[in-house]
């Protein structure tokens, strides 16, 4: 069962109501739908969410205008040293180390369960990272792997932002990945045991009544984990220097604790003490790459 899990959970809102967006890149990022929709935003912030799900792909993406300029954003989400500090937020993440190898740069991400686990243990998948486009006016990034464990495949996060103003930029967050035929066994597995409960943000499903309710399944496991990694995109921002790490940790989690139903897994004191020493261990891993 654990091994169902890892693969549902880890490789990882829009109201009925609002108009909605396209869940790809085709939509230029400072479109009126784009703009309408985050204004139309039921999350109470300049946050839209939105997922789509086809027989062999679920997607998950956030359109967010943050108060973060945009040679900061830049800076912080177009390197691969960052990335491994926003991915390693995540419960999931035991520890990422980033190299680059003849110009091509990557990551390791070594996944395993919620609560404390040694990278040794844990599944390591290696994640190619481009940066497709930094100027003064626009960033475009793409993290990729090809496969995952079970039939994942074509797991990929991309970035796209601009600057609005001088102090404000827009972001376009999209998580998606893949599955054959094994993935999709073990997904309706899981979902049809401990995962029947789990929801996601979107209000979209009706029940016998008409009352619309969150979505679950796929699209609920792809919701939660994209708006996990939109938080740790934000706490980075926030708190992008080295000695601010657990002041970062602890962001992260208040963050998420703002929606328990679809994102609390542990109290703040368990993930904390996890995290330090996950952190250990991945100073200890990346001090091996880097020789």
């Amino acid at each position: 069962m654990f091994r169902l899990f890892l693969l549902i959970s880890l490789l990882l809102v829009q109201s009925a109501r609002s108009e909605p967006v396209r869940a790809d890149d085709d939509l230029p990022l400072d479109s009126d739908a784009v703009l309408e929709a985050i204004h139309a935003s039921p999350f109470g912030e300049p946050i839209h969410l939105e997922s789509k799900q086809t027989k062999r792909e679920v997607q998950g993406q956030v359109h967010a205008i943050l108060d973060i300029p945009f040679v900061e954003l830049s800076e912080a989400v177009g390197s691969p040293k960052g990335w491994c500090e926003i991915l390693f937020l995540h419960y999931n993440i035991k520890a990422c180390v980033h190299q680059r190898e003849d110009e091509a740069a990557s990551l390791a991400v070594f996944i395993g369960r919620k609560y404390y686990q040694d990278p040794e243990v844990a599944r390591q998948t290696r994640l190619g990272f481009t940066l497709e486009e930094q100027t003064e006016n626009r960033l475009a990034v793409r993290l990729e792997a090809d496969r995952g464990p079970l039939g994942v495949r074509a797991f990929q996060i991309k970035v796209r932002a601009i600057p609005l103003d001088e102090e404000r930029s827009l972001m376009r967050l999209s998580y998606s990945l893949g599955h054959g035929r094994l993935a999709r066994f073990a997904m309706r597995i899981y979902f049809a045991t401990s995962g029947r409960h789990r929801i996601g943000f979107t209000m979209e499903d009706v029940d016998l009544d008409g009352v619309a309710e969150p979505v679950g399944g796929v699209r609920g496991m792809i919701e939660r984990n994209t708006m996990r990694f939109f938080f740790a995109i934000t706490s980075y921002l926030h708190l992008p220097d080295p000695h601010q790490q657990q002041a970062r940790h602890v962001h992260w989690f208040e963050q998420t604790e703002r929606y328990p139903e679809q994102l609390r897994e542990m109290d703040q004191a368990a993930y904390l003490a996890q995290k330090r020493r996950e952190r250990q261990n991945q100073a200890a891993w990346q001090a091996k790459v880097d020789g």
